[in-house]
């Protein structure tokens, strides 16, 4: 059965107990809507088309969660903004095992996982300005972050093993004034993919050990 969250200023804590679903197409596992100061903590969200879902959802926090088994979303952010992701798990998701869209900014992931899903992080072109932080994403089907809005910062994450079997990279960066540093990307099939305007992505990124130089208006270098 799904679980709603219906008044703010919640705190749900599953105690590592399951909720889980049938698959129905359009099903949620957890999803607090227009709402305010949620805490949702310690929940396994599996078997449904989405997760965990906020919606029209602010200052809110979700730990240790785990959304795996998923046809869709592992965690799905839409028109939600200055929330907190920490220690949390997608894994085995149809789509995306964390994404925000639809004007989705101001968020913080950090210290995350996302493995074996079809594209472990990403964030729409409206969505912005979200700091990505110590998240390990590896082993997904196609991309590892796939970052296609501006302003974000991404610092410390690993990106490993990411297939790439629908394109993009372990990281893969769109838009414009985004800042990557100190990120590592480790034998993915394409390692790294920049497009769009203008980015901040200094030498301390690194692709298999060695340093990403990222030049612009550069000649006879």
């Amino acid at each position: 059965e799904s679980v709603v969250i219906a008044v703010n200023d919640t705190t749900l804590d599953c105690s590592g107990h399951n909720i889980t679903g049938k698959g129905a197409f359009g099903s949620i596992g957890i999803l607090a809507s227009n709402k305010t100061n949620i805490t949702i903590k310690n929940c396994v969200a599996q078997k449904f088309s989405d997760g965990i879902t906020l919606k029209l959802t602010n200052q809110s926090l979700l730990s240790n969660n785990t959304a795996r088994n998923n046809n869709f979303y592992g965690f799905f952010f839409t028109f939600s903004s200055n929330n907190t992701i920490t220690n949390n798990t997608a894994e085995n998701n149809g789509f995306s095992g964390f994404i925000l869209e639809s004007f989705s900014s101001n968020n913080t992931f950090k210290n995350n996982f996302a493995i074996n899903n079809s594209y472990g992080f990403t964030i729409s072109g409206s969505s912005s300005r979200a700091n990505i932080l110590n998240n390990n994403i590896a082993t997904n089907n196609s991309a590892g972050f796939t970052i296609y809005s501006s302003y974000n910062l991404l610092t410390f994450n690993i990106a490993k093993d990411n297939r790439g079997e629908f394109g993009g990279g372990g990281i893969s960066v769109g838009s414009h004034n985004n800042t990557l540093a100190n990120n590592t990307m480790l034998n993915n099939r394409y390692n790294f993919y920049v497009s769009g305007g203008y980015q901040n992505i200094d030498t301390s990124n690194t692709v298999n050990g060695k340093p990403i130089y990222y030049l612009v208006n550069q000649k006879d270098f």
